[in-house]
């Protein structure tokens, strides 16, 4: 009688023991990582930041194309994350905002008129002070992300550059006249751009009429290469 009195003795104690560790480990745990919302938030954008520079870094290695495609690829899918899976838009933001000054940095390498690379870092610096604001203020990032979404048409472009053809350019053309046109004018004006602030809509000036200017350029290389096969005929 008297060893079982004794085994049940060390149990207890055992168990009162462990449980007091536990709970010393849980409080020392909580202590020392205090993630509350807006530590969790800062880590988020941080190590979003890191992981977006080193992919782009890797496909930049490989080709500046490339570097576009990933990037319109992500920022695609982490826009419209956002929209239907609840992904926080700041980590769909940090995306973009690091891409645009480090594409902007080796946009030489791209071999194209260099009046088309200069509305690009035009594009580039007002999405990136937006962006940047963004993140301290936290009053319009939805109108942000929203504005992510154009970049579904650089898939196509890319595409199109890698293998110029008639499907190809029909294609980036279509998604084009959706996502900078359709989408930018009839969604994110309608439902972001006139209800956000008086500085975003200054900033936005500039930002759409260099969208707009692109739309007008595809429309005016699309009429010139229907013009082209006529002009062969005659």
């Amino acid at each position: 009688m008297r060893c079982i009195s004794i085994i049940k003795t060390s149990r207890i104690a055992l168990k009162h023991c462990c449980g007091s560790c536990f709970e010393f480990g849980i409080k020392r745990k909580r202590e020392m990582i205090p993630l509350n919302p807006e530590n969790q938030r800062y880590i988020e954008i941080v190590v979003t930041g890191i992981l977006s520079l080193i992919i782009f870094h890797i496909t930049k290695k490989t080709n500046i194309k490339l570097l576009v495609f990933v990037h319109s690829i992500l920022s695609s899918i982490s826009a419209v994350s956002v929209y239907f899976f609840n992904l926080k838009p700041h980590i769909s933001m940090m995306i973009t905002i690091v891409y645009l000054p480090y594409h902007t940095y080796f946009i030489k390498e791209e071999t194209y008129s260099s009046h088309e690379n200069w509305t690009t870092v035009a594009h580039h610096a007002f999405g990136f002070f937006f962006g940047a604001t963004e993140l301290v203020i936290k009053k319009n990032e939805m109108t942000y992300v929203a504005m992510q979404i154009n970049e579904f048409s650089t898939i196509f472009l890319t595409i199109y550059r890698w293998k110029t053809n008639t499907i190809t350019g029909l294609i980036f053309a279509l998604s084009f006249f959706w996502t900078r046109l359709y989408w930018d004018t009839i969604y994110v004006l309608s439902h972001y751009y006139l209800q956000s602030s008086l500085y975003i809509q200054i900033i936005c000036i500039p930002f759409y009429a260099i969208q707009y200017y692109w739309v007008w350029t595809v429309i005016k290389n699309i009429i010139d290469a229907v013009k082209k096969p006529k002009a062969k005929k005659d």
